[in-house]
């Protein structure tokens, strides 16, 4: 209930019974959050290349890429279009692969790491562990773990931009 302090009413302080512990891991709480926001970062790329492929506007792209509600459909329809649209072109159709490949790699890491229950280790002091469910396996995580998600993110990043150029410029499209 609240009570007054002068003339403001103040929300008595609720228990912190259920709030998450790793809130005490910044470092992590930052990584894991970083992980999220890339992972959105390197979908709006995979969008646009889909497009590409396709031979479409960006735009078309993203409501097409966005429509499955999973990630993973989402990168076997740029899968399912690959060679179709690049039939004469196999070293530009190898690296949209490769980039298919490490980008389900990486968003499925990134699943485990939004779907799974953090809470701190019994040691080291500054150490984390995650529980998978429904099998509560898991572990201790170490942070470079975590960063080193963060930056292959980065890197399929970056490597998407110009791969969504070369498959425009090699459908004569953008």
């Amino acid at each position: 209930m609240p009570q007054r302090i002068g003339s403001v009413r103040v929300m008595e302080k609720k228990s912190d019974k259920y709030r998450s512990p790793l809130e005490q891991r910044p470092k992590f709480v930052k990584a894991i959050g970083m992980i999220s926001i890339e992972n959105s970062s390197l979908e709006v790329l995979l969008a646009e290349l889909l497009a590409a492929l396709l031979g479409i506007h960006g735009e078309f792209g993203i409501l097409i890429y966005f429509t499955p509600k999973a990630a993973i459909p989402r990168l076997d329809m740029i899968a399912n279009v690959i060679e179709p649209s690049l039939p004469s072109r196999p070293e530009l159709a190898a690296r949209v692969r490769n980039i298919v490949k490490r980008s389900k790699a990486a968003i499925g890491k990134r699943h485990d790491v939004m779907h799974s229950l953090w809470t701190l280790a019994d040691h080291p002091a500054e150490g984390v562990q995650q529980i998978f469910f429904p099998s509560w396996n898991g572990g201790e995580v170490k942070l470079s773990t975590l960063d080193r998600l963060v930056a292959d993110y980065r890197l399929l990043i970056e490597e998407v931009g110009p791969l969504i150029d070369a498959v425009q410029k090699a459908r004569a499209f953008g």
